[in-house]
């Protein structure tokens, strides 16, 4: 592995899941707090003080997390959670935004919970398919990334994206 590897070049790069997380969750830690905050990880609120959710902004990805599950964390399957996210106008997670958010893990849920919203704190569905039958899922709880059938079923929390 090169020794200034960036985020972005994991993004580009071809490793495995297990190595893609492991590099981005050590290059979040290496950040220094004034590091982190210039890649503008933000409250996102309406100009009358509503929060929407949380903005990520960091290597040319912009999108805002909003603050709680669809329908209330009721687990779904793959397929019912992409056909919700459309009737809905919204999406989820791309590979590269998952990555984001799961090195930027604690900042994002410190927003959501100082703003009344919940913390990514179960496993949620993401757009990234890995195959015909399968897709990556993300661990709130733990910070990683994993892939399962896609008749599995578990939580979806919307994305904006700018």
């Amino acid at each position: 592995m090169a020794k200034n590897i960036t985020a972005e070049a994991v993004l580009k790069e071809n490793y495995t899941l297990k190595e893609a997380s492991a590099i981005i969750a050590a290059l979040a830690q290496k950040l220094t707090t004034a590091e982190k905050h210039s890649n503008m990880i933000s409250a996102y609120t309406t100009p009358d003080g509503k929060f929407l959710g949380v903005r990520v902004c960091v290597g040319g990805e912009d999108f805002v997390i909003e603050p709680h599950d669809l329908k209330d964390g009721e687990e779904m399957t793959w397929y019912e959670a992409m056909a919700l996210l459309k009737e809905v106008g919204k999406t989820t997670w791309n590979y590269r935004q998952i990555c984001l958010t799961m090195a930027f893990r604690d900042e994002i849920n410190a927003l959501l919970k100082e703003n009344g919203g919940d913390p990514l704190d179960q496993w949620y569905w993401t757009c990234a398919e890995y195959s015909a039958g399968y897709a990556f899922y993300y661990s709130g709880t733990y910070g990683t990334l994993y892939g399962n059938h896609k008749h599995s079923t578990y939580s979806c929390r919307g994305l904006l994206a700018l």
